[in-house]
């Protein structure tokens, strides 16, 4: 009895972590599809092509949210854009809670 109890106390520390990834996932989801939303409804000429990054501080210290924006699929082609969004996280002592959302979509000249 007293085996089992230790075992399911230990396994309550790593929910709580699991849950917590979950939470930084569904965050870094959230911010890349409303950065790339940002984009949609922007006109295709006020859409400058370039890199940013920043970050955002509902997700862990270190993190970085860079958007790239150029020319699809080469700088010579101007008529359709590419917007990419990357959101990266550190996991900290606990490697595994670090992570990466990745998002892009194609803006085309009307």
């Amino acid at each position: 009895m007293a085996v089992a109890l230790i075992v399911i106390a230990s396994m309550f520390p790593i929910g709580r972590l699991s849950q917590r990834k979950a939470q930084y996932l569904a965050v870094a989801s959230s911010v890349a599809h409303d950065r790339i939303e940002i984009f949609r409804a922007t006109k295709f000429d006020n859409i400058m092509v370039s890199t940013t990054s920043t970050t955002d501080a509902r997700l862990p210290d270190g993190n970085t949210v860079t958007t790239e924006v150029a020319y699809f699929p080469t700088p010579a082609d101007r008529e359709l854009k590419q917007v990419k969004v990357v959101v990266q996280w550190p996991g900290g002592a606990v490697s595994w809670l670090g992570g990466r959302v990745e998002r892009e979509t194609l803006i085309a000249k009307h």
